[in-house]
């Protein structure tokens, strides 16, 4: 049982789940291939697969919104503090 490739599991399983659907839509996407992959098992192949739409979703999400992810999420620094020793 299970998938022996990720391009397997991507093309068989996950693709056709969310083909068509808005890719700013990530939590609900990552979701419902998190739910549909119970019967294959949640590990190995299936979430190599899951983590690479997961992987580009954001990607697409950031280029949408003309930004680096990191700021997107809010979560960035202009300035990084410097510790010095000796």
């Amino acid at each position: 049982p299970g998938f022996r490739t990720a391009k397997t599991c991507l093309e068989e399983m996950m693709i056709p789940r969310i083909l068509g659907r808005n890719a700013s839509e990530v939590e609900g996407i990552w979701r419902d291939l998190w739910k549909s992959g119970y019967a294959e098992g949640r590990m190995g192949i299936n979430m190599l697969a899951q983590s690479a739409i997961d992987i580009a979703l954001w990607d697409i999400v950031g280029q949408a919104a003309g930004m680096p992810l990191h700021r997107l999420w809010g979560h960035y620094r202009s300035e990084v503090p410097v510790y010095g020793s000796g």
